[in-house]
């Protein structure tokens, strides 16, 4: 626990944070519930869980962007280097060889960019809809 007398008047107070853990608890919920939507269902599944956690559980537009990009670009790093390494490397070198670019580090590199951005765009667009449906504000900043 923080408190005045610890000389640490600067320190963020972990308990009544506001933002604190939200952030770091979206990416988590989003990349847990995204694996299980994966399992069953199509890969734009994972469009729709950033959605839905980005309307019941966010902050504001750009921490929800973050937490949308950072949980499925995770997901699909992962799933990315897990394919690599069963494979042998295989299938990235194929995918690589059909959009002309080198294997490793681009394929696994565009890859995080495009699940990023699915997620990002997915969550920000369901606080965006719910700031519109309640007549809230964005907090900003």
């Amino acid at each position: 626990t923080f408190s005045e007398d610890d000389g640490c008047s600067s320190c963020p107070d972990p308990i009544n944070s506001k933002f604190g853990d939200r952030k770091i608890g979206n990416i988590i919920l989003i990349f847990t519930l995204s694996l299980l939507a994966e399992m069953f269902l199509p890969w734009w599944s994972v469009a729709l869980v950033a959605f839905a956690i980005g309307f019941f559980h966010s902050v504001n537009g750009w921490k929800t962007f973050g937490a949308g990009f950072a949980g499925i670009g995770l997901l699909w790093l992962t799933t990315a280097g897990y394919l690599y390494y069963r494979s042998n490397g295989l299938l990235t070198v194929k995918i690589a060889q059909l959009i002309h670019l080198p294997p490793f580090p681009s394929i696994l590199i565009l890859t995080v960019i495009w699940g990023g951005l699915v997620g990002g765009v997915s969550a920000v667009a369901g606080f965006y809809l719910r700031l519109l449906l309640s007549g809230e504000q964005d907090t900003k900043k």
